[in-house]
């Protein structure tokens, strides 16, 4: 069995004419010998080298095409699917020749075997000791936090870099270390991965009320779910929660997601968010996972592959196309979804908040005459389930309407917004304060029934 180095053969030909002739005298020989299996790793690098982004029939692809088609030459060659797709496939009368054999990623217990073989070599080498549980959270953490990478490839760069990082020290590689390292690997804080998703639950509602004024039965509601979802043990493989938010516009629901991402993923980076609006077209699909040909990358498959531990907002959610709420239908009932390139993006770290101004009237119209929240509540439900199908709501851990905000909400606000301003004058050395008058008069000047 020979192998080619494609990357060889491109950087000694000067032009298309010189690759064809090395080819040539390779297949030659090839020919001559009967007895050669030959093996293209990367196949494709060879036509995109010769012929950029062209999915012409190549003159690397006709000078093979002859011998193969003879059925005496043993040939494999290596790809992924997307560029299968992009240089291999158009090609028809190539890839007619050969049968297509799919290798798929190893399964996490198999990934678990390989690592533990593994171990045994890298243990004697570099006299380290690989502890059991540092492969079992090795695998846990490599599986659901770093998409974008295949198994068992994946899991052994992480214990190739666990072993790096105890070789100076006390070499012994123990789960903490190695979710030390996966958070390195991944940008993920390491208390996220190691601390108890129940004791965060448990401070979650004190925290979030800190941050969100006005909505502290909403807040309730989320922490609620979140305590319902850990305590009868969720199916891990689907997203931590769902949420729909319904309440007029400005009273806090997107400040809850952030707030959400900031106290339950540690930062406000973490939140992935969607204008609905954009997609209100069944083409928007392609946006949200990206082309069949793979030209055109999707938003939320790449977002998540990248930020796997986030919240995942979805604003303004009643003015998607009904194709794209399928989408979230399977996201929130499944917890993944296959992108245009055929690879399956885990929602299993995620929270699924859709937020959506439906029902707004109704809030507003109780409020004005003093209604009470809970005539509110059944009034904007009653056209939040006219909206949407019932398999698309049910999918939600809950539906949580928000509360209109009073003049005293609306102070407290700006009481917290005033302190920025106060922190941001300090760093250019001025210091500034703040008469209750202004107060007041702020939130005076600053509250609006329908905004």
């Amino acid at each position: 069995i020979v192998s080619i180095e494609s990357s060889l053969l491109l950087a000694g030909a000067k032009n298309s004419g010189d690759l064809a002739a090395k080819f040539k005298k390779i297949m030659e020989e090839v020919y001559g010998s009967g007895d050669i299996i030959l093996f293209f790793d990367e196949i494709h690098n060879l036509v995109a080298g010769v012929s950029g982004d062209s999915t012409d029939i190549s003159g690397v692809y006709s000078i093979l095409e002859p011998y193969l088609s003879t059925g005496k030459i043993q040939v494999i060659s290596a790809t992924n699917r997307e560029t299968y797709r992009k240089y291999i496939e158009p090609n028809g009368a190539f890839a007619r020749l050969f049968n297509i054999v799919d290798i798929e990623p190893s399964s996490a217990e198999e990934t678990k075997n390989i690592l533990k073989h593994l171990s045994f070599d890298i243990e004697r080498f570099e006299k380290v000791v690989i502890t059991h549980p540092a492969i079992k959270k090795i695998v846990k953490l490599s599986e659901s936090l770093m998409q974008e990478r295949v198994f068992p490839d994946k899991a052994v760069d992480a214990l190739n870099r666990c072993v790096r990082s105890v070789s100076g020290g006390d070499k012994v590689v123990t789960a903490e270390r190695s979710a030390q390292v996966i958070s390195e690997m991944t940008h993920i804080p390491v208390a996220s991965l190691s601390e108890e998703e129940s004791q965060k639950i448990l401070r979650l509602e004190e925290d979030m009320k800190r941050n969100v004024i006005g909505q502290d039965y909403a807040i309730e509601q989320v922490a609620n779910a979140l305590k319902r979802s850990r305590a009868g043990m969720r199916d891990e493989k689907k997203p931590i929660a769902g949420f729909l938010f319904v309440g007029s516009t400005g009273v806090g629901k997107t400040e809850t997601a952030k707030t959400l991402a900031k106290i339950y993923f540690e930062s406000e980076d973490r939140m992935i968010r969607l204008d609905m609006s954009e997609y209100q077209q069944v083409e928007s699909l392609d946006k949200l996972i990206g082309t069949s040909d793979g030209s055109v990358k999707g938003i939320l498959t790449e977002a998540v592959k990248a930020n796997p531990f986030s919240v995942v907002l979805l604003d303004e959610i009643e003015k998607a196309h009904p194709q794209v709420l399928l989408v979230f239908l399977q996201v929130l009932d499944d917890g993944r979804l296959t992108d245009s390139s055929g690879m399956t993006v885990s929602f299993a770290h995620t929270i699924i908040i859709a937020t959506s101004n439906v029902g707004t009237a109704q809030i507003q119209e109780i409020a004005q005459r003093g209604g009470s929240f809970l005539e509110m509540e059944e009034a904007a439900l009653k056209k939040v389930r006219e909206k949407f199908a019932p398999e698309f709501l049910n999918r939600f851990s809950d539906i949580i309407v928000f509360n209109p905000l009073t003049t005293e909400d609306i102070k407290k606000i700006a009481q917290i917004l005033l302190r920025k301003v106060e922190k941001v004058a300090l760093e250019k050395d001025v210091k500034v304060t703040f008469t209750d008058g202004l107060l007041s008069r702020l939130a005076k000047e600053g509250f609006s029934q329908e905004w």
